[in-house]
């Protein structure tokens, strides 16, 4: 393999496997295992793979954005009818024909797509960020 293409592998798994990257959830942590295994390949060694973290991961359930979507008979949601949402923080993304989201939709259906913004947790960590180039 190419040493630079492999330089830049290694590096990029050096950042994927730094604290709050490779620990923040179980898509990072599959992600970090995963380059892993793509680098052991190319080296032509056996992975050495990270165990789930004892202390769990970062993110203990909080995302940044959230989405849900209703189904109505052919009409929008609008602000009205969906108070209870609204006290919860969601807001109305957009509404479009239900089949874009359910195959099994009516023809005059609607879906509502709504978000709401959950902060991270706090936490008293720095990172430094490392360019890949």
């Amino acid at each position: 393999m190419n040493k630079n293409k492999l330089e830049t592998m290694k590096k990029a798994l050096r950042i994927q496997g730094y604290d709050g990257n490779w620990n923040y959830d179980e898509y990072m942590f599959g992600l970090y295992n995963g380059m892993e295994l793509m680098l052991a390949y190319a080296e032509g060694r056996e992975p050495v793979y990270r165990e789930i973290p004892e202390t769990g991961f970062v993110n203990k359930g909080h995302k940044l954005i959230e989405f849900d979507w209703l189904i109505t008979n052919g009409y929008p949601v609008y602000d009205e009818s969906f108070i209870g949402r609204k006290e919860k923080g969601w807001k109305v993304v957009s509404t479009l024909p239900a089949n874009t989201v359910h195959p099994k939709a009516s023809p005059g259906d609607m879906v509502t797509i709504f978000a709401r913004f959950t902060p991270y947790p706090e936490s008293d960590k720095t990172y430094e960020v490392e360019s890949v180039d």
